[in-house]
């Protein structure tokens, strides 16, 4: 009789951005490329829709997840490496309960439990698009998603613009620009925040947002996608993060130029 083995990847208490950009290819590449009896994945209870191909998905805590802005690369900044390996532990406890099995048969991987990016190879991740069937948001010509790695009197004055011309939705997690107009405001937030930003998605024409993983994110689900910034190459064809995706990655140009490039952009896309 073969011996049961079992795979569990995590659990990843970091920000969305690492999340989407690293563990869940990272994790999706394990899942690939080794057999087993049972894939097990850990990671943010309103991030599990990311990881439906694996065969059991065990949430971390709710106050960690709820706590966004403490969430910081790899790491929760209210979690140490001495809780974090505790947190293993007992993950790796309830496995042995719910499976019968002995420790022996739990293979266990992780990224380092570090704030900056470790050293992942671009060949151990598969980037796949997140499955989304929801149909319950408002269509618009542009989604909106005014991250805060630009500064807020550019992200002000690009909406103005754009919003004269088209319709727009901003949407966004607490890690952005105009909070106040953000359409997720009067959902339910923590619950359903990435879930709303990829089905909006999903319902626009163009995605607009500074260089982030909100770029990445776009060019994964094949979504036509506007960006700007100083870091651009990693977004732009045969960029590690363009995924072969129609965009427009354009540097740090001033507020006119950066609007005209937008327009080239949008009505190029409805072309063709």
């Amino acid at each position: 009789m073969t011996e049961e083995k079992i795979i569990f990847v995590g659990p990843f208490l970091g920000n969305f951005k690492e999340e989407i950009c690293t563990f869940r290819p990272y994790a999706r590449f394990i899942w690939e490329s080794l057999e087993c009896t049972k894939f097990i994945i850990s990671s943010h209870y309103n991030r599990g829709f990311l990881y439906d191909w694996t065969d059991e998905f065990i949430p971390i805590e709710k106050s960690l997840t709820e706590d966004e802005l403490n969430q910081k690369g790899y790491i929760h900044k209210e979690v140490n490496q001495r809780d974090y390996t505790k947190k293993v532990k007992k993950i790796k406890e309830k496995i042995c309960e719910n499976e019968n099995c002995a420790k022996r048969n739990i293979i266990h991987y992780n990224l380092p439990y570090v704030k900056t990016s470790p050293p992942i190879s671009i060949y151990q991740k598969s980037f796949v698009p997140i499955d989304w069937e929801e149909d319950r948001l408002e269509e618009a010509d542009i989604l909106f998603i005014p991250d805060i790695k630009e500064f807020k009197e550019k992200i002000s004055s690009l909406y103005k613009k754009i919003s004269n011309d088209f319709k727009v939705i901003v949407a966004g997690d607490k890690k952005g620009r105009l909070e106040e107009k953000n359409n997720l405001n009067n959902l339910q937030y923590i619950d359903e925040v990435y879930k709303y930003i990829i089905e909006y998605m999903s319902k626009c024409e163009v995605v607009v947002t500074p260089c982030s993983h909100w770029t990445f994110l776009a060019n994964l689900q094949g979504v036509p996608v506007f960006s700007w910034g100083k870091f651009i190459s990693p977004y732009k064809k045969d960029g590690e993060y363009s995924m072969n995706n129609k965009n427009m990655i354009v540097p740090n140009l001033d507020i006119d130029k950066l609007y005209d490039q937008l327009i080239s952009f949008y009505y190029h896309i409805q072309g063709s």
